[in-house]
């Protein structure tokens, strides 16, 4: 039992020496602090109508608030005549009109920095976050 108590301190004075000496990034990976993209069912789109949807992130284990996407990819097909953009600091919009019926699969991927990151250059430890989605056009 006196083990168990002397492992547990030794290891939480590690952990509180290590959090108190590392960067913001060090601490968001001990934190789990991670983009991750919201699950939904994409809006059905009707073949040459306008076409809006959004998707968005949300960072877990801390608020939103505080990063911002800084790159998308996606991989797949998205509608033709629908295209993607960022908007706000937190979204990706779909938009157009779609020419052609089907249902497109295609997954998106995106990376998420910190606000603080003043150049650019700050990785956080966990900074891509993908989920798949699809685009019904009737």
């Amino acid at each position: 039992m006196k083990t168990q108590t002397i492992f547990r301190s030794l290891y939480l004075l590690f952990l509180l020496i290590t959090v108190t000496n590392c960067d913001k990034n060090s601490t968001d990976c001990l934190l789990g602090i991670r983009p991750k993209l919201i699950s939904k069912e994409m809006n059905t789109a009707v073949a040459f109508q306008q076409y809006n949807d959004n998707i968005t992130f949300e960072m877990e284990n801390t608020s939103t608030d505080n990063y911002y996407i800084s790159d998308i990819l996606i991989e797949g097909n998205l509608p033709p005549g629908i295209n993607y953009k960022k908007f706000n600091s937190n979204g990706i919009n779909f938009y157009g009109a779609p020419n052609t019926t089907g249902t497109y699969s295609f997954t998106v991927k995106i990376k998420a920095r910190p606000n603080y990151s003043t150049d650019g250059s700050t990785e956080m430890c966990d900074n891509i976050a993908s989920n798949n989605y699809s685009i019904k056009v009737d």
